[in-house]
């Protein structure tokens, strides 16, 4: 006996088939966001494909790399699920709802791309995905312009043609999805698939039932960072670097506690003094030293300071011979061979040379407003001495 398909079967059919093209737009999106984060991590895997196999990791970095992804995806559509019910329920919105979409996931889409066209210079130069420090240089817009179109002006050029292109085609590709259909999507479907799509993004976004949602820890499948990083994703990466610096407490004050009369008895016993030579119990540290040689005539100090140079780019460090002119005052002068830095920032090694700061969790000394006056520092006490000091 054959069934016959009833009118009200045949209305609920059309309907449902009616509601779900406002959704394409999202499908495509989503798509295309997919598509870009996948390719990407492919072609960073490929170039740094011998510390991903050292790592033992290959499928996991694809695999994890698509619940970063998911989470993104879901991030980024939840604000046009929200918008649903109004934008798909009435005809005259659906206009402005379509506009404000394509600027949308334009927008979006570029801001995708480009963090990940970013990224292979990022490894380079830091040997992570762009992170905290991607973002705390941005407070610096003039500088940080200057070096990107002297030193990677054929990157940006290049990344300007395929994020171009590649918004082209997702345009023409959203156009056809864009396409209004001949009636408004029904106010009840529209409040039936408004908290659906807001519990797949949920989903997608927390991308985990534990009572932990998704974290960079997850990605730490190896003892090789960098490695682990191609698990996430920038997007990812860099909005998780902002929801934490939102959360760093003023004064950055970590350090766990213990009294003062320890801490004084430890740092004195480091210093390696007689405790006869300490001159001051208000300046706990201050103590004097007999010089071991006398000189007719005080030696002059310099103190070179390089940015960015590793050891491994020093000769007389042990590393590639870059360096003659350092090389050569390695006998010359005072060469620690063996120091180690004081913190991971340009400025932490500023302030604690200048002025002998140790490393805090809190914001640079030298960030600070009032820095550049009224502080202690290695200039002044030469000066005291009857150096002329200058800073170049």
């Amino acid at each position: 006996m054959a069934a016959t398909k009833t009118p009200e079967s045949m209305k609920l059919r059309s309907q449902f088939s009616h509601s779900l093209a406002y959704l394409r737009p999202l499908a495509v999106f989503a798509f295309a966001i997919l598509a870009v984060l996948s390719l990407a991590r492919l072609g960073l895997v490929l170039c740094q494909l011998d510390r991903v196999l050292a790592a033992h990791i290959l499928a996991a970095v694809f695999l994890e790399g698509l619940r970063f992804d998911l989470v993104v995806v879901g991030f980024l559509l939840a604000i046009p699920a929200l918008l649903l019910v109004p934008f798909a329920t009435s005809r005259v919105m659906a206009h402005h709802g379509n506009r404000w979409l394509r600027s949308y996931f334009t927008a979006t889409f570029i801001g995708v791309l480009f963090l990940e066209l970013a990224t292979p210079s990022f490894i380079n130069q830091y040997d992570a995905r762009p992170n905290a420090m991607f973002l705390e240089y941005l407070v610096y817009p003039k500088e940080v312009a200057s070096t990107l179109v002297a030193g990677y002006g054929y990157q940006l050029l290049v990344a300007a043609v395929v994020i171009a292109l590649a918004t082209l085609g997702l345009r023409r590709v959203l156009s056809t999805s864009l396409e209004l259909p001949q009636r408004p999507m029904q106010f009840v479907a529209a409040l039936v698939l408004t908290p659906a799509l807001l519990v797949l993004c949920f989903v997608a976004m927390r991308s985990s039932f534990d009572h932990r949602a998704i974290n960079p820890s997850m990605a730490a499948l190896s003892t090789d960072p960098m490695a682990n990083d191609l698990g996430m994703n920038s997007t990812y990466t860099v909005l998780y670097a902002l929801a934490e610096m939102r959360h760093e407490p003023e004064g950055g004050f970590r350090y766990g506690s213990m009294a003062a009369a320890e801490a004084l008895e430890r740092v004195r016993a480091q210093m390696q003094v007689d405790p006869a030579l300490f001159t001051d119990d208000t300046i706990p540290t201050l103590h004097r030293q007999e010089a071991t040689r006398r000189h007719s005539r005080p030696k002059n100090l310099v103190i070179v300071l390089e940015e960015s140079l590793g050891a491994e780019f020093v000769g007389a460090l042990g590393g590639l011979p870059l360096t003659p002119n350092l090389d050569a005052l390695a006998t010359d002068g005072w060469w620690f061979a063996n120091l180690y830095a004081t913190g991971t920032r340009s400025v932490r090694g500023l302030e604690a040379l200048i002025t002998g700061f140790t490393p805090t969790p809190a914001v640079s000394v030298v960030k600070l407003g009032r820095s550049q006056r009224d502080f202690f520092s290695i200039a002044r006490v030469l000066r005291n001495a009857g150096y002329d000091t200058s800073f170049i």
